[in-house]
Parts: C-alpha cells; structure tokens; sequence
C-alpha cells in the first residue's frame, strides 16, 4: 500500500496504537502482555512496529507528538492506574523510552480515548496535552464512564528529557483545569481539535461536550452544551464559547463511547452520545462558526437505510431500523437493535459523508451483530439522511437471533464467546485518505477505501473485509484498543522547518560538568529550547525555524553566536584561549 502525504488528506504521519493481548479459551490470562505498535503511514508499504520496553495489561490512551519537522518526537501511554493520585499520562521517545516529567507525569484519566495533542503555534518543539482529569470518585466503577475535569499541560521534549515549560513566574504549565467564564465543569472525553480557529487570533479550537452534573456524580444530565477553548501561540489555552443547551437524554454510561468529530472542511461538528435505549440515540450536527445556533439532530433510527431489494412484505428501498420495531417476517427483524449502543464516528475527507459504526447492542454478556454505516449528509430522503450499510456477523459461525440479531452469550466462568465477538467500534481517517476501523479482540487495522465515493450495500450479515493486495490490512500483534485522534485535515508537516543535527559537549562550553545549553533565536531573544549536556559529546537534532539564526548560551555564561544558521551548524571554535579544551 501506498501512501501519499498530500496536503488535502493532511494528517498524522505515525499512529502510535496501544496493543491488548490476544484471548483464548474460558478465562482471562492476566499475566499476558503485548508491546505497544506505532505505524509509520509514511513508508511504502505501512507495518505495525513493536515500540521497545512497552506492554501492559493496562491500556489507556495514547497520542503522537509531531514537531515543525513531521517527525515523531515522543508519544503518550497511561500507566493503566484508575486512582486519581496515581493515574499518569506519561512520556516516551519512539524508541519506547520513559521520560519522566520533572514534579510527576501528567494526572489523566485512564478512561479517557481522546487525548488532544497540539503543537504550540511558532514553537516546534513544544506541545499543549489536553486530556480529562483522573476522577477521585468512580460510581460506575471505571473511568472511562466517568465525566471529570478537563486540563491541559504544555511540554518540551526532546531526545533525553520531557520537561513543563515555565509560565514565566517559575510555575510549570502542568495539569491546568479549563473553566467556561472561571466555572469549572465535567466533560465527556470525546474532544475535538480544529486545523484552522474561527477566533480571531487563534490557532486552533478545541470542542468538548459538557455535562452539567456534579464531578463525581452517578447521575448524567440529558441536557449539555459545547464548549470551546482555542490555541494560539501563547502558553494558555483560553475559553472562547459555548453553545447553547441542547435538550438531550441521558444514561448511565454513555460518557464512554461518546465522540466528537469535526469535518476536515470544517464546516461541521458532529457531536454523539452513546446509549443502550432503543430508538433514542442520536448525533448532533453543529455549525463551529456559530455554536449557538441550534444544531441540526440526526436520530439513528430515522436513518432511511437503502436496500439493494424491497424487504418483503415491505415495499420501497428506503426504511427506517424503527420501521422492524413490530414487522416480522422481513427476515430483517434484527435492524430493530440497530441504533443501541453506536460507537464510532468519522467523517470522510471530503466531509459530504459521516460514518458510525458499532450499534446492534440486545444485552449484557451476548453477542450480537454490529454495523458499519456512512450517512449521506449531502441529501434527503423522506427528509431523513439517507444510510448504507455493512453488517458484521455476531460470531465466526455466523449464527444470530433473526429476531435480535443477538448471538451466544458469556460470562464471568467461561470468555469463550466474548473472545470470537469481533464488534466493530473504532473508526479513524488516515494520512493515505482512507479510514480504518477496528474489530473488537481482533489484531487488525481494517481498510475501508475510498471512503469519499458510496459505500456498497450488503444486508447479509458477514466478514466486513475491503482489503485487497494491493490495500491490505494492517495486523497488529494484539488487538488494537484505541487509535490516536488526530487534528482532521491538518498537515503536520510545516514547510519553513527543517532538522539540523551536530554534536556538542559539556567542554565545548569551557567545563567538565554536565550543564545546560539554551538555543536562543538571534533575532527575538527568545529561548528556543534547552540541551541537557553530560561530559561526552550528546549528538543533538534540532528541528529549526528555516532562515533563522540561533545562539547557543551556556548557563556558565559562554555563548557561541550564530552556531544554527540558514539550517546549518556552524563547527564551534576552541573555547580556551590557548585553542584547547578543558582536560577533564
């Protein structure tokens, strides 16, 4: 598989994926561990690759972190940890080494699938992390279903260290509650960044649904708005709107599987919320330029889903999942489950198509059929959007209740069946203009092409497979929990930086200790970053602004002028008078 790195299709250029363990058999092997994989989009034929030192029955979410150069700097993984005092966010180089944030790792939620990772506008070495907080309180026993604090974090990272930067009064940027007009709120992981801000000044906008419930909180609200907060390139990430309340509905799980999307052409922000209810789940179509108008409401089981042939005694090639509420003898009768428990949303590049995928939930420890699903938002019928769908089989059997479409069940004394239950449920766009889906406890990234042309109609409950020779799936080696989410249409490349690489010691700064070296711009002054030096020459590479010149400037005073310019290093002179260095 080829893949381009085209402008129009913009996105991250590595996924770093946290990989479960493959099951098997009627127990959960908690022993089992698999290393994490990240993918490299932007070589000839995309492979997952083991990320060294990394593997844990514990996963949580994970996020690439790309400089001005478009290359991977370091990732996040969450050490697994559901306590609010020890849950971290923490930070690792793409060979898989742990770099500790001075004053603790960052305190997210183990729960939360939607970290936000930002490059600092001017800046290619620094990043906003924006994530939900750890939760104190776990009245639904797990994170993920647990609305909290929304917080971000900005860092440096470079090779040998991960550090917070200084907000200028010698207070590290770590762990920042946002707050909508100073009044902090809890907010559903599903989070959304922007390529371009519609705030003046801004970079970036960041959308997130809130609920207005107490933190820590059993019960959901139905009602929620959405807030922004927008980017730009100083070192606080600012509230900026709101939109009005939307009258909802509410269960008790719904903050897991919850997202938020928002359209490459960014004319569209879809906003879901997860539910088991039958004929209640619905996706909210918002205009990010004016959050306070009314959104325009998509409800599941309303979709006017097209049929390659009437269903029998039905007639027509448009029907509603509601229409098999109370219709049997269609041999469709399982569509009436269709719209429980949606979970994936993507849109595809050109933005005229939304997909979802998951749904078909009939009850607790069964199997049951799933769907993938591209709603058509360019046209009507019976002035609902029109649907076409795929459906994966329940099992490897293939056998299911034509009445629920529910297949076999398990339970705590035997996993058997929950380990042949591939759902469909995760859904991402990907640098190459395809999306990619998942299969629950299955280790493959899924193809799906072409997703800006119809999606092919097949009713009969199946392998959803679309890969072929030459656009193969991606096998991971375990089943892939969460995928990154991605800035949608943004380029990660910036075509005015560039990599500069030497090598420097601690006695080209006239001393025989480890010290600190800044690289400061020779026009603004400004530090641009800092190198942690040891004794012997580190090798350095530096992504740099092009036509710029930088200073090197030891904290003992010694500096080197102009030693980066015009993206080169410039050798550094003897620092001793006598043209010598120190004899350390």
């Amino acid at each position: 598989m080829l893949c381009s790195v085209a402008i129009s299709f913009g996105q991250l250029p590595v996924w770093p994926l946290v990989t479960g363990f493959p099951q098997s058999g009627p127990t959960i092997d908690n022993m089992s561990t698999t290393p994490h994989q990240f993918v490299d989009w932007t070589a000839g034929t995309p492979t997952a690759i083991n990320i060294p030192g990394t593997g844990s029955n514990n996963s949580g979410p994970t996020q690439a972190g790309v400089n001005g150069c478009n290359e991977l700097v370091f990732f996040t993984l969450h050490n697994g940890d559901f306590t609010a005092a020890s849950a971290a966010l923490q930070i690792y180089t793409p060979t898989g080494l742990y770099l500790p944030l001075p004053g603790g790792d960052m305190n997210a939620s183990a729960g939360d699938d939607e970290v936000q990772i930002v490059r600092r506008p001017g800046f290619p070495n620094q990043w906003f992390v924006i994530y939900n907080m750890a939760p104190v309180l776990y009245p639904s026993g797990h994170p993920g279903y647990q609305a909290s604090n929304l917080a971000y974090s900005l860092i440096t990272v470079n090779s040998t260290s991960a550090n917070y930067v200084d907000d200028g009064f010698g207070n590290p940027i770590q762990d920042i509650i946002l707050m909508e007009n100073a009044n902090t709120h809890v907010y559903f992981p599903g989070k959304a960044t922007s390529r371009t801000s519609v705030v003046v000044g801004g970079d970036h906008d960041i959308y997130v649904q809130r609920r207005t419930q107490a933190a820590g909180s059993s019960t959901i609200s139905s009602t929620f708005h959405i807030d922004r907060f927008t980017v730009s390139n100083t070192d606080q990430i600012i509230y900026s709107g709101s939109s009005n309340q939307i009258q909802g509905y509410a269960w008790y799980l719904m903050v897991a599987g919850s997202p938020i999307e928002l359209s490459p052409t960014e004319n569209s922000l879809a906003v879901m919320a997860r539910t088991e209810i039958d004929d209640q789940q619905e996706i909210y179509l918002f205009d990010p330029t004016s959050l306070t108008t009314a959104p325009n409401t998509i409800a599941i089981n309303e979709l006017e889903l097209e049929f390659t042939a009437p269903p029998a005694p039905l007639t027509g090639l448009y029907h509603q999942a509601q229409d098999f509420d109370a219709n049997p003898g269609t041999n469709f009768e399982w569509l009436k489950n269709f719209e429980r428990k949606i979970s994936g949303l993507e849109y595809s590049p050109s933005g005229d198509y939304l997909y979802i995928c998951g749904g078909g939930y009939v009850s607790g420890g069964t199997q049951n059929l799933t769907y993938l699903v591209q709603i058509d938002l360019t046209t009507t019928v019976n002035n609902d959007h029109p649907a076409r769908i795929q459906v994966q089989q329940a099992n490897t059997a293939n056998t299911f209740n034509a009445n629920s479409g529910a297949g076999n069940t398990w339970s705590a004394a035997n996993y058997t069946n929950l380990w042949e239950f591939h759902s469909l449920s995760r859904m991402q766009s990907c640098i190459d203009g395809n999306l990619y889906f998942t299969k629950g406890r299955n280790s493959d990234l899924y193809v799906l092409p072409t997703p800006n042309s119809p999606l092919p109609i097949n009713m009969a409950p199946g392998v959803i497979d679309f890969s072929t020779g030459l656009l193969p799936n991606i096998t991971t080696n375990g089943f892939v929990s969460q995928m990154p989410d991605q800035i949608d249409g943004f380029d990660y490349s910036i075509s005015n930086y560039n990599s500069v690489t030497f090598n420097v010691s601690n006695q080209s700064l006239c001393t025989c200790e480890p010290i600190d070296i800044d690289v400061v711009n020779a026009n603004t002054g400004v530090v641009f970053t800092t190198l942690s030096i040891a004794e012997c020459p580190t090798p350095i590479t530096l992504c740099v602004e092009e036509n710029e010149t930088y200073h090197l400037v030891g904290a003992n005073g010694i500096t080197y002028s102009n030693a980066i310019a015009m993206n080169r290093y410039m050798p550094l002179v003897p620092c001793s008078p006598l043209g010598s260095k120190p004899n350390c």
